[in-house]
């Protein structure tokens, strides 16, 4: 999986994309990422799953004015076929070398 910087308001991503996660990018370049995001007025709400809500402070927050880009998590599809693909051929070599193996001469 990879974070797919989106070219759309936070406003559309989240309501459309319908994204588990997010990472925010704010405008001194710090990331953010939060889960379960949520835009209330103004404002992007999320989870910190390192943080929140287990020590008790409020949701990170971060004003739609402060958001300079916005990623969504994808899957790569292509990366994900190679390693299937390579899992694949590698189980193959090693049953070809067990059978090899313990062939009776």
């Amino acid at each position: 999986m990879h974070w797919k910087t989106q070219s759309v308001a936070p406003e559309r991503v989240v309501s459309e994309a319908r994204a588990e996660a997010v990472r925010v990018t704010k405008p001194d370049g710090t990331r953010l990422v939060l889960h379960q995001p949520e835009i209330v007025g103004d404002t992007l709400f999320g989870v910190r799953r390192d943080v929140w809500p287990r020590d008790g402070r409020p949701r990170p927050a971060v004003a739609l004015a402060d958001v300079r880009a916005i990623a969504v998590r994808r899957v790569d599809a292509i990366g994900t076929a190679v390693v299937a693909l390579g899992t694949l051929a590698l189980a193959g070599v090693i049953a070809l070398g067990l059978a090899w193996s313990s062939r009776a001469d």
